[in-house]
């Protein structure tokens, strides 16, 4: 439901009628309501798709919040923390990152590799 929300939100902040996105995408207006509405999953390649008519990366029409990587729910602000104290200049440059990338780098994290 938290994408449908984020992409009604950009679509009225950019002023875009829901059928001016759905022609845009090839759908029909209901469907884009649905999408809103929460009442039907949004594709991987329908959300880039979107993302291309708002003006804004697929990353940015994800929820926001703790992530979780093979079950367990990352703490993000002891593993920030950790990360400044090990490593400042890297979490600096970190820091200059666009949010969806580092949103992407996130869920895309795996487990460390026992050697």
């Amino acid at each position: 439901m938290a994408v449908g929300a984020n992409i009604r939100q950009r679509r009225r902040k950019l002023k875009i009628s829901q059928e001016a996105l759905a022609a845009a995408i090839g759908l029909t207006f209901q469907q884009v309501q649905k999408y809103e509405r929460g009442a039907n999953r949004v594709s991987a390649s329908m959300l880039y798709d979107i993302s291309r008519i708002l003006h804004c990366d697929a990353g940015d029409l994800l929820p926001r919040g703790d992530w979780k990587a093979d079950g367990v729910v990352s703490d993000w602000l002891q593993d920030a923390r950790a990360l400044h104290r090990q490593h400042p200049d890297l979490f600096e440059a970190l820091k200059a990152w666009p949010e969806s990338h580092l949103r992407l780098l996130l869920a895309t994290r795996q487990a460390p590799q026992k050697l």
